[in-house]
C-alpha cells in the first residue's frame, strides 16, 4: 500500500519496524537492504541508508551491496575512523 501510494516515509518506517521484529538473520539483512535502498533513491536520506547499512554489516559482515555502498561513502567522506 505505502508503496503504490508513494508514501515513503511511512514505507520506511515499516521497514524499520520489520527489521527489528524479524526472527531471522535473513529477513533482517533483507529488510536493512530495502530500507537503505529506499533511505538512498527515494527519501534522499544518504546518512539513513549509510545506516541501515551499517546494520546489515553488523548481522553480516562483508554482506556485497551493503559493504560495496559502505566502502564508497567512507571514501567519499574521508570518514575512515568509522
Amino acid at each position: 500500500v505505502f508503496r503504490s501510494e508513494e508514501r515513503w516515509e511511512d514505507l520506511a518506517g515499516a521497514l524499520e519496524r520489520g527489521a527489528q521484529a524479524a526472527p531471522g538473520r535473513d529477513e533482517k539483512i533483507a529488510y536493512g537492504l530495502r530500507l537503505a535502498r529506499l533511505a538512498k533513491k527515494r527519501l534522499g536520506d544518504r546518512a539513513r541508508a549509510m545506516a541501515a547499512y551499517e546494520r546489515v554489516v553488523e548481522i553480516a559482515p562483508g554482506q556485497p551491496e551493503a559493504t560495496s555502498h559502505l566502502v564508497d561513502y567512507f571514501t567519499e567522506t574521508e570518514a575512515w575512523e568509522r
